[in-house]
């Protein structure tokens, strides 16, 4: 199991105990540069949204139940989750629909 561990506080990255905890359970630490704050922007997006939509809706018993919460809307919002600022698709869709506009331009300046 892959776990990443999100923070936005710089201090707990170069403490000690922190680097200790992150090598003894084998998370990987997500962090940019200090001041790099638009690297967190799409995971403070989706934090946030989970927070609204989802986990603030009801109660969780075990934590069992939060983590099967937190994949089941992971699913919904990249897969079906459809926004404006995406133009009316979905992260997934929006992705490929990036993938495809970049391809098709490296391939046309490759052709000519």
């Amino acid at each position: 199991m892959c776990s990443l561990c999100f923070r936005v506080t710089v201090f707990q990255y170069t403490s000690h105990e922190y680097n200790h905890l992150q090598q003894t359970y084998g998370f990987t630490k997500s962090m940019s540069r200090v001041s790099r704050c638009l690297d967190n922007q799409p995971i403070e997006r989706f934090w946030g949204t989970y927070k609204s939509e989802s986990y603030s809706l009801r109660k969780y018993g075990t934590y069992e139940e939060l983590h099967r919460s937190i994949h089941r809307y992971m699913h919904y919002y990249n897969n079906y989750r459809y926004t404006e600022r995406l133009n009316g698709l979905s992260p997934k869709e929006y992705r490929k629909a990036a993938q495809r506009d970049t391809l098709a331009r490296h391939t046309t300046k490759v052709s000519h």
